[in-house]
């Protein structure tokens, strides 16, 4: 196994989530391209709540997938984007106060 998702696969393990999301998780992270995932563990190891979220998220797009509502599916990507732009704004402010 790759050492980044075995890595992420520890962080979801460890976290406080059902089996079957925590096997639903572990198969996106598969599929997403190596500098994203190391992103995402450099994100899941600082703060458990971005695994929560990424499952909750998960959840939300598979429930609007399975229901045909692809306006919902995009809101809940787009509500995603913002989320992580936002979360760069930050990491980038605590950057600039750090120096």
């Amino acid at each position: 196994m790759d050492i980044n998702l075995d890595k992420m696969r520890q962080l979801i393990e460890n976290a406080s989530i059902s089996e079957d999301r925590k096997s639903e998780l572990l198969f996106a992270c598969a599929l997403i391209k190596e500098h994203e995932l190391i992103e995402l563990i450099e994100a899941c190891a600082e703060d458990e709540a971005v695994i929560l979220k990424l499952a909750e998220n998960f959840e939300k797009k598979g429930k609007a997938l399975a229901s045909g509502d692809m306006e919902k599916w995009r809101q809940i990507v787009d509500d995603e984007v913002l989320e992580i732009d936002e979360a760069e704004k930050i990491e980038n402010i605590r950057k600039s106060l750090a120096v």
